[in-house]
């Protein structure tokens, strides 16, 4: 039950970062700032469970809630906002080389270029990658509309469609959701 805050005096930050480790983080607020960059949650080569969490990453230019590299936690019942920025690049969720299990998370992020609920690389869909029962709330200032997710090889968009030939990345498992606007999304929660 911590509270980590992003410090605005700062370029460039993580507010909590554990490496070759076995962790259970349950019960935290991570709130990042309006001008540094900022990693909510950085995972490196790291086993365990994140449960019930807080991720609110703001505004600021680049933005990563919650970063796994080379990772296999469970993410699981957590509200994790990406955060937004016209210029910048906004993800919820970013894994590399990793094999998480992500269920039952509320991911919040805009809904325009470069930014994405989940964005993944190093990594193709298979069977260790467990993606079900999110719900996906994406809201667009300048009425886009792209898709929740970016291609695992990091290189282009995906579409649903594009999906489902992988069940684990299925977006049948999952709610997707996009508004106009931040009021809609509140409208929404």
């Amino acid at each position: 039950s911590n509270k980590f805050v992003g410090n605005e005096a700062v370029n460039d930050e993580t507010l909590l970062k554990v490496e070759d480790a076995a962790v259970s983080i349950q019960g935290n607020q991570f709130y990042g700032n309006s001008k540094a960059q900022t990693v909510g949650l950085l995972a490196e080569n790291s086993s365990g469970f994140v449960t019930s969490n807080l991720f609110v990453m703001r505004d600021t230019e680049h933005t990563e809630a919650v970063f796994l590299d080379g990772s296999s936690l469970v993410l699981t019942n957590n509200t994790i906002d990406g955060g937004e920025h016209d210029l910048g690049v906004a993800y919820g969720l970013k894994f590399t080389d990793s094999k998480p299990t992500i269920t039952n998370n509320i991911f919040i992020t805009s809904n325009d270029t470069n930014q994405a609920s989940i964005y993944c690389e190093g990594t193709q869909p298979d069977d260790e990658i467990t993606l079900e029962n999110n719900l996906f709330l994406r809201y667009s200032t300048s009425h886009l509309i792209f898709p929740a997710y970016i291609a695992c090889n990091g290189d282009n968009l995906n579409t649903n469609a594009e999906l489902e030939g992988s069940d684990e990345l299925s977006a049948d498992n999952n709610l997707v959701s996009s508004t106009t606007g931040i009021s809609d999304l509140v409208n929404v929660l």
